[in-house]
């Protein structure tokens, strides 16, 4: 086919290419592969990306330790490629493509979640070029050796999916994924206003024992706060554990969702 054919016909080319070596480089790299296989659970791992700071935190982390620099270099170079998982086998069932991307933090040497605090004054060191609802968002990165904290999500919160997580180095990187603890219930003495307000609620509706079984499609609302989902809740004295199924809960001002 000539040039100005092809021109008259296409107007965009997509080239695969099936290592991670740049297309202009002649040389060969052998590269160092980790995977990391996760999901976004909604009212669990689903916060959305830095937009939504409150549930942030809560997004899977994986630890990325690059130790060793590039031959002559000051840096260590890494590719990145998150991909969502079966949406185009579901989407019979209506699923579209979620919007993704990822978000690279230097992180403090200790091996636990980082809490919401952590990411209010913290900037990343480098993220994917935009959040896109693509099966597969890659993007090639040069840090400092150090550790570091990549967490994958999706723009919204609370948007399920499973992923899978590559990360491709030259030099060999240590990754693992950190364990999500849920936070400890807050000591009844230091509860902001609206956890009272959620607490009120709880024990109006569990009435006298403070316990609540599995209870269908809930709605309730209280002073602004609106819960509506299927959950089964239990207390224990003043202690009160939440064990969702289907639970979305959103917390709204005065008026809102009426």
């Amino acid at each position: 086919m000539a040039f100005k054919d092809f021109k008259a016909h296409f107007d965009k080319v997509e080239i695969c290419n099936l290592t991670p070596d740049a297309l202009e480089e002649d040389a060969v790299h052998k590269w160092e592969v980790t995977v990391h296989q996760g999901s976004w659970v909604r009212g669990s791992t689903a916060g959305g990306c830095r937009n939504f700071l409150d549930t942030f935190w809560t997004n899977p982390q994986i630890k990325l330790s690059l130790t060793e620099k590039d031959e002559g270099q000051e840096q260590c170079s890494f590719l990145v490629a998150l991909m969502q998982k079966d949406r185009r086998k579901l989407k019979r069932f209506g699923a579209n493509m979620l919007t993704i991307g990822y978000a690279i933090y230097q992180c403090p040497d200790r091996d636990e979640h980082l809490n919401k605090d952590f990411f209010r004054y913290h900037a990343s060191q480098a993220r994917s070029k935009t959040f896109i609802n693509l099966r597969e968002v890659s993007d090639r990165f040069k840090l400092p050796p150090g550790d570091y904290i990549l967490i994958p999500s999706t723009f919204e919160p609370h948007q399920e999916a499973d992923f899978c997580l590559r990360i491709f180095s030259e030099k060999k990187a240590i990754t693992r994924m950190h364990k999500f603890l849920p936070p400890k219930p807050t000591p009844p003495d230091q509860e902001t206003e609206e956890e009272q307000r959620f607490r009120a609620l709880f024990e109006q509706v569990a009435g006298e024992g403070c316990s609540m079984g599995l209870v269908s499609n809930i709605v309730l609302r209280h002073d602004g706060v609106c819960c509506k989902g299927r959950s089964a809740l239990t207390t224990e004295g003043r202690k009160t554990a939440l064990f969702t199924t289907s639970l979305t809960y959103t917390v709204c001002r005065r008026g809102w969702g009426q």
